[in-house]
């Protein structure tokens, strides 16, 4: 026994004084800008240095000195784990190696908190001591390095290799809840736990350089030795010396995972280049307070642009010659303020009760207070766009579009920006919320003799509440989408019915659509016209 806590207490000096460091650092936090991430910059600071009070407390007996001790590794761990929350919400939907990555990040606390258990002398969920610390061992090295290692292995591999880095993302809570649960879903756990490193251990070895290959050929070894060890009542465990077999298995299993799998893992994750911490889109600065309403930009205006854009052209890109564009809709995003408008909204069955006790909220809140019957075109609805600070934004030539209610009220307000990437020019739109914003990101691309602007396009487009407190920034992907499609009054491919509901002397149509979790619950048809026309 006296080997086991003396070799555990090594193993848990090195995961946290060695191995926690090398994998802040190998998760590179910065986004596209080269700018890193404020929780990012904290736990890498901190890291090495409560990882090295961390490893003192191991050999510190278990009380409140060595959890005092270990608690900076714990909040270090936390740190880290809500980066990889926002990595997560902002960037789940792209693909396995960032869920891999980020669900590594997410379950690191995990493992910060049976070994700072371990380190106080609280036998959490009934463990004794030695199995509290194993546990806290296991998590790290399978629950929060090994997915890191896997994650970025599986960059462009295909779908095989992402299904290993899914599955070893699935094996560690598994077996926790296996633990606790009924028999059939500790074997279930088990055998996922069983394929995780059997699959990694190949993903690895198909991996190029000699680190990467060295940690798959030991993830080998560890799964046969826990694969002989499972199997004892049937094969003769390994034993080393006079070591007992669960010794032996703790031992070896141990040593090679640390040394063999998460150290040249590790070494090889950061010498790749790590996946990059926020590969997401400029988001404004914007953060809304209990009531938003028409004056919310009052301060902060500069300028006095006319339209959403000064020219459609800062939206062109392969898909989108602006110039190609039919004038009558260029003039409307390009000189916005001048043009009438008017909406008759089409809510799908069930949907439109939550609509109407939406509006209350929104007259409340003084936004995105959206119609629910058809406006009339007499409503007295007026438009302004503003210029705003861009300092203050964050993001290059912000506007705001200002819509208001005859009686004052808001119907919505919005701050409107463009920004670049890959080749591809996006309309980026802010509309602020309680606590921070909720933000759009379309792209514009030809449809016929008119346009499409969609957030169904990959790339930078998707809808984000983006949470703000101070400079931490937490931005949450929504289950949200929506196409406006934009035609002349009398383009032949506009929907016959559209081009019917339109009034005499409005020169612009337009079809908002928007989904919730893939169900279309509304639909917005729009008409506009150049103010006096």
């Amino acid at each position: 026994m006296t080997l086991l806590v003396d070799g555990l207490a090594a193993a848990l000096a090195v995961v946290v004084a060695v191995l926690a460091p090398l994998a802040a650092a190998a998760v590179d936090g910065r986004d596209r800008d080269g700018a890193r991430a404020p929780l990012v910059i904290a736990a890498r600071r901190l890291m090495l240095p409560a990882g090295a009070l961390a490893a003192i407390a191991l050999w510190l007996p278990a009380g409140v000195g060595a959890a005092l001790l270990t608690l900076p590794y714990a909040i270090a761990c936390a740190l880290v784990g809500l980066h990889g929350l926002g990595r997560l919400a902002a960037r789940g939907g792209r693909g396995p190696a960032e869920v891999a990555t980020a669900a590594g990040l997410v379950l690191w606390p995990g493992g910060a908190l049976w070994l700072l258990a371990h380190r106080a002398g609280v036998d959490l969920l009934g463990y004794p001591p030695l199995w509290v610390g194993l546990t806290a061992a296991h998590f790290h090295v399978a629950g929060a390095f090994l997915p890191i290692i896997v994650g970025r292995a599986v960059v462009g591999r295909g779908r095989i290799a992402g299904a290993v880095a899914i599955v070893a993302v699935l094996a560690v809570p598994l077996t926790a809840a296996g633990i606790a649960g009924p028999r059939w879903l500790e074997q279930a756990a088990a055998l996922t736990m069983a394929a995780a490193g059997l699959g990694s251990a190949l993903v690895l070895l198909t991996t190029r350089g000699a680190l990467a290959r060295l940690a798959g050929a030991a993830l080998l070894v560890t799964m046969v030795l826990a694969a002989q060890y499972a199997s004892r009542g049937w094969i003769a465990p390994l034993r080393l010396g006079e070591l007992d077999a669960l010794t032996t298995m703790l031992v070896a299993h141990g040593a090679l995972n640390l040394l063999g799998v998460a150290l040249p893992g590790l070494l090889a994750t950061a010498r790749a280049g790590a996946l990059p911490g926020h590969d997401r889109p400029p988001l404004s600065r914007v953060r809304g307070r209990a009531h938003v309403g028409p004056r919310f930009f009052d301060d902060q205006q500069v300028g006095a642009p006319r339209g959403l854009v000064d020219d459609l052209a800062a939206l062109g890109h392969a898909g989108l010659d602006a110039a190609a564009v039919a004038p009558a809709i260029r003039a409307f995003y390009q000189r916005t303020a001048d043009h009438d408008l008017v909406v008759r909204p089409s809510w799908r069955r069930g949907f439109r009760a939550g609509a109407r006790l939406w509006q209350r909220v929104g007259r409340r809140l003084g936004q995105l207070d959206l119609p629910t019957d058809a406006e009339r075109g007499d409503e007295g609805i007026t438009s302004r766009i503003v210029g705003l600070d861009p300092a203050r934004d964050g993001r290059r030539d912000p506007r705001a579009w200002i819509r208001q209610y005859a009686d004052g009220r808001a119907m919505y307000v919005a701050a409107y920006a463009t920004h670049a990437h890959a080749g591809r020019a996006y309309m980026n739109i802010a509309f602020p919320l309680p606590g921070g914003s909720m933000t759009s990101v379309l792209r514009m691309d030809h449809l016929g003799a008119g346009v499409r602007v969609s957030t169904q396009v990959g790339g930078d487009a998707g809808i984000y509440y983006v949470a703000r407190l101070g400079r931490w920034t937490a931005p949450l992907r929504l289950p949200l989408s929506e196409i406006i499609d934009v035609w002349t009054a009398h383009d032949p491919a506009a929907p016959a019915d559209l081009r019917a509901a339109t009034p005499p002397g409005f020169t612009t149509i337009a079809r908002h659509r928007v989904w919730l979790c893939g169900v279309r619950f509304v639909t917005l048809d729009y008409a506009m016209r150049p103010r006096g026309g």
